[in-house]
């Protein structure tokens, strides 16, 4: 689940879903989001009337990507290594944004 502080709008308690999958099912769930304390409220994983607590978790915290290591990673993605070594800084960040936008509209939310 990415960005996982979308469900809190949801009536549903997902953490009662978690607890359930955690429990019976054979799956391996991440939970992503970009406010690591609304991550924290949302599963309850420290209230001990909450379904999650005292379940175990793992923990990964990232550091911002920069803005130029983004471009790098994109450009990487939709032409490969080959061509991106052959673009100019200006081009790529012109190629890299179209196709981004691109491919967001086509495949995701925005």
């Amino acid at each position: 689940m990415d960005e996982a502080k979308e469900l809190r709008r949801s009536n549903y308690r997902f953490d009662s879903l978690l607890a359930y999958i955690y429990d019976d099912l054979n799956i391996k769930v991440i939970v992503s989001g970009s406010m690591v304390e609304l991550l924290y409220r949302f599963l309850r994983v420290e209230d001990p009337e909450a379904p999650l607590y005292g379940r175990a978790y793992s923990e990964v915290r990232l550091k911002p990507l920069p803005r130029e290591k983004a471009i790098v990673a994109i450009a990487h993605f939709f032409m490969g290594k080959h061509l991106y070594n052959s673009f100019k800084r200006r081009e790529l960040l012109s190629f890299a944004l179209k196709y981004l936008l691109a491919y967001l509209k086509k495949f995701g939310s925005y």
